[in-house]
């Protein structure tokens, strides 16, 4: 058999015995999550499951699909290519419906092509490279790009911080959305008149990585302000080692950094810095703070945009599925189930698979977070 061919004739299969003939309710509707579940940054991953968990739990207290129970098959993809290609098939071949994530860039730059063979909907809740932007197959997201974010994150550094020189450190683990982020920010910045005068890449996966050499380097440079592009412990230790080189520059993040073991661990310059995010936490709104109170009973924890934008998202695919009948209808369904009402904010994709959003800018305080800024 052609091994191309396979993947899509599993889908078939599963999808004719789930719609078609088969009316056993006691087999399950298999809806995968793929994710970064082990490592020094799987709190990106871990937080992405427990949204997609909370919402599949949520579905089936109240009857499943067509009186089906939903079942959330899971997999670790090691924020690796190799692993995460082993991974998806994996899913395909476990009958999977649809699949939620990968929670970042580089993963989904890999997966994509086997679930577009495979002609399963992948439904990223945070993956934001631009590289995968407008194109009519399987990759759909609820994230912004990196290019509508750059530009908003220009335009409050150059005018609204009056700032002119830039470093920009990045992790080369998540090579996709490091990369989109430094091209597009450099292209923006310096369209505004500022400059990118220190570029440092670095590797998280790598042990021997040295978060005191490039605080070290940003002391050397004449740089005004940072973009710091990594997860949460690399920003973390980032922070820490700012504090020991006693550097106070504005320094901005992007929403992969943040999370609680930034703020756990990050020392007291982690005050300073300014987190560039598409969910506040911070709304009045009913819903937000129902899922906020289903999700601390839940974890005994708070949600962060990880677990809030997977919820969206399997809540949309769930929502999807029960109004699908055949294989050919579950991508158009997710497509044209806009706008969906998400926690905090409602949103529409496009016939891409792509979604725009609002960014807010915000900053810990105290202890707690404060948004200085909504950037429409």
């Amino acid at each position: 058999m052609n091994a191309k061919l396979f993947p899509l004739l599993v889908t078939l299969f599963f999808f004719a015995a789930l719609f078609g003939c088969d009316q056993d309710n006691t087999k399950p509707i298999k809806v995968g999550y793929l994710g970064t579940m082990t490592g020094a940054e799987s709190s990106l991953g871990q937080g992405g499951y427990e949204g997609a968990l909370l919402a599949v739990e949520q579905v089936n207290t109240l009857g499943g699909i067509d009186g089906k129970e939903v079942e959330l098959v899971i997999r670790d993809d090691r924020q690796n290519q190799t692993f995460a290609q082993t991974a998806i098939e994996e899913l395909i071949a476990e009958g999977v419906v649809g699949i939620i994530g990968p929670m970042t860039s580089h993963v989904a730059a890999a997966v994509c092509g086997t679930t577009d063979q495979a002609h399963i909907p992948i439904l990223s809740p945070t993956a934001a490279t631009h590289t995968l932007s407008n194109r009519d197959d399987y990759f759909l997201r609820i994230y912004p790009t990196t290019d509508e974010a750059s530009i908003k994150m220009a335009h409050f550094a150059r005018h609204d911080r009056d700032l002119r020189r830039f470093a920009v450190i990045y992790d080369l683990a998540n090579r996709e959305f490091s990369l989109s982020w430094l091209d597009n920010f450099k292209r923006d910045f310096t369209n505004l008149g500022g400059e990118i005068t220190l570029k440092l890449p670095f590797d998280s996966n790598n042990p021997e990585t040295s978060y005191n050499e490039l605080a070290a380097r940003v002391r050397q440079s004449d740089a005004q302000g940072i973009l710091f592009v990594g997860g949460q412990t690399s920003a973390a230790l980032f922070s820490q080692n700012l504090t020991k080189h006693d550097i106070h520059l504005d320094t901005f993040l992007t929403e992969w950094s943040y999370g609680p073991v930034l703020q756990q661990q990050g020392g007291r310059l982690v005050e300073e810095m300014m987190v560039f995010k598409t969910y506040s936490g911070s709304s009045e709104n009913q819903k937000l703070n129902r899922f906020i109170a289903d999700y601390e009973a839940r974890f005994d924890r708070d949600p962060w945009f990880a677990a809030a934008h997977s919820y969206d998202a399997t809540r949309l695919m769930l929502k999807a599925l029960k109004s699908v009948r055949s294989p050919a209808e579950l991508k158009q369904a997710i497509l044209g189930n806009g706008p969906f009402d998400g926690v905090e904010t409602s949103f529409n994709l496009d016939r891409n698979g792509e979604v725009q959003r609002p960014h807010y800018i915000s900053r810990f305080r105290n202890g707690s977070e404060e948004v200085l800024a909504l950037l429409d």
